[in-house]
């Protein structure tokens, strides 16, 4: 990883207009744990309209691995509502804001996601266990809670 690392930094400083190259060094940089480097890189990456929306959801990813939750969910709600995506691309990004709105505390927008997910597919990763557990926590939990 560390070779990848130091072999896409130097690409991006030899070829600073390559968005192509700034999206694998954040990648690699998220996957790197480190988010600081990771977000600027993306936040160029997401200039290049082939890989915007993968771009999007990895800078999400890097600042909730942050901390910055609402950073990440304001990221995924842009895209969300700009972009024409896939059903692939828009049950990713839907995931990822139902997991940060969990976190967030904000269970019945974030059940909303996931279920909007499972009704696209409903095996897609754990979102039928998640959205069985937001309506059991939501159902029990005294009234103004959770919203």
């Amino acid at each position: 990883m560390e070779f990848e690392l130091e072999e896409y930094g130097e690409r991006v400083v030899n070829y600073p207009t390559d968005l192509g190259l700034k999206f694998e060094l954040g990648r690699r940089q998220l996957l790197a744990g480190r988010y600081d480097d990771a977000i600027g890189s993306l936040q160029q990456a997401q200039r290049d309209p082939h890989r915007a929306v993968r771009a999007v959801g990895m800078l999400a990813q890097a600042f909730a691995k942050k901390g910055w939750l609402p950073e990440a969910a304001k990221t995924l709600e842009k895209v969300l509502s700009q972009q024409e995506l896939t059903e692939a691309q828009e049950m990713e990004l839907r995931y990822g804001l139902g997991d940060v709105l969990e976190h967030l505390g904000e269970l019945g927008r974030a059940l909303d996601n996931f279920s909007r997910v499972a009704m696209i597919d409903f095996n897609y990763r754990d979102v039928h266990v998640r959205v069985d557990n937001l309506r059991k926590k939501l159902s029990s939990s005294p009234p103004g809670e959770g919203a």
